[in-house]
């Protein structure tokens, strides 16, 4: 289950296979965009150019689509078989996503030795090569629709079936790939959970500065430390890793969805580790600007924008979940208490900077 290179010819039978000539696909830029509409015969490509998006493939996927071309061919030259041949096209797709979706989302891909493990490359590859199969297999659908009302004028139920099986078919793909969104979204609340048992379970570091050098953290440019809490290091390793994954494979929409919905999965258990209690103790905490509980967790909220500040597909997503998370302390650390409670001015200078 790896990516596969393109070779230029399967700009042509994409476009068959949709009911778009040769021809056309220079003027149709909606179906296939130009660098697809060039491509024919010419070097391989690192992915599919279709309906303007980039699709990353597995071998597999290629076969397929000579199989699907070569379907729409039989229907369109056995005109009154055509509702058997859609029939059979639309068991070949659902048994590839079946066996795709066991293969790799079941991990038997693992068991049969195919893969030694599976990882977030290969998702994002299943993901890639669902997403294709449900907007090409809805173009498709209309392309063997048209072929079969002019074969069969006089037998629309008959061809209504399997072109409506075919449509369940696009839902099947679609609920595949939601279903990878949600492993990979558990992938990185799980990745966060381990790191926070550490981060919101020990202590952070002592601060060796004194507050009027801390306070030049709302200053430009400030190259004074954010004395971190050193599980954040692994935090940001573990996002940085699945940002680069995805940033690769998916598109932007892809990308955000999951780092969207995983980022306000980590504020609600942020949030419950909170209201659970943390420990504090004297030292490293004390009850005084930049090094109370509640002002060194801002600080290591700073210290995650800053790190993961550079991930621009995913700025707005990240914008929220630090804003959760600061949102959070502001509400769970009591402000009586002068071990936990959050400074307005640190969070002034944190924010200033």
């Amino acid at each position: 289950w790896e990516r596969v290179d393109v070779p230029g010819t399967y700009s042509q039978l994409l476009a068959e296979i949709i009911g778009t000539s040769v021809d056309q696909r220079h003027d149709q830029t909606e179906v296939l965009d130009e660098k697809a509409a060039g491509q024919d015969g010419q070097e391989p490509d690192r992915c599919i150019h279709f309906k303007g998006l980039r699709f990353l493939v597995v071998p597999v996927v290629l076969t397929l689509i000579h199989l699907l071309a070569q379907y729409v061919r039989l229907c369109r030259e056995w005109g009154s078989s055509g509702p058997q041949i859609v029939w059979c096209a639309a068991q070949l797709l659902r048994h590839f996503n079946q066996q795709t979706q066991r293969l790799v989302l079941g991990g038997q891909a693992v068991h049969s030795q195919t893969l030694k493990k599976i990882n977030a490359t290969h998702l994002a590859l299943c993901c890639q090569c669902c997403s294709l199969l449900e907007a090409l297999v809805s173009g498709m659908t209309e392309q063997l629709l048209r072929i079969l009302e002019e074969g069969c004028p006089s037998a629309r139920d008959v061809i209504l079936e399997p072109v409506g099986d075919l449509s369940k078919v696009v839902c099947e793909f679609s609920g595949h790939r939601m279903e990878i969104f949600d492993k990979l979204t558990a992938i990185l609340r799980e990745r966060y959970e381990y790191h926070a048992k550490r981060w919101l379970g020990s202590a952070h570091p002592e601060v060796d500065a004194d507050a009027a050098t801390l306070r030049k953290l709302g200053d430009a440019h400030s190259d004074v430390s954010l004395y971190p809490h050193a599980a954040l290091e692994g935090l940001v390793k573990d996002i940085v890793a699945m940002y680069t994954v995805l940033s690769k494979s998916l598109s932007l929409d892809g990308v955000q969805k999951i780092f969207g919905k995983a980022f306000a999965e980590i504020a609600g258990k942020f949030e419950q580790r909170l209201a659970g209690g943390l420990a504090v103790d004297y030292p490293p905490y004390e009850g005084m600007e930049f090094r109370s509980l509640g002002d060194r967790l801002a600080m290591d909220i700073a210290f995650l924008q800053e790190q993961l500040g550079r991930l621009t597909l995913i700025a707005v997503p990240l914008q929220h979940l630090l804003s959760d998370l600061i949102y959070h302390i502001r509400a769970r650390l009591p402000m009586e208490d002068p071990l936990r409670q959050l400074h307005p001015l640190t969070l002034e200078a944190l924010q200033n900077s």
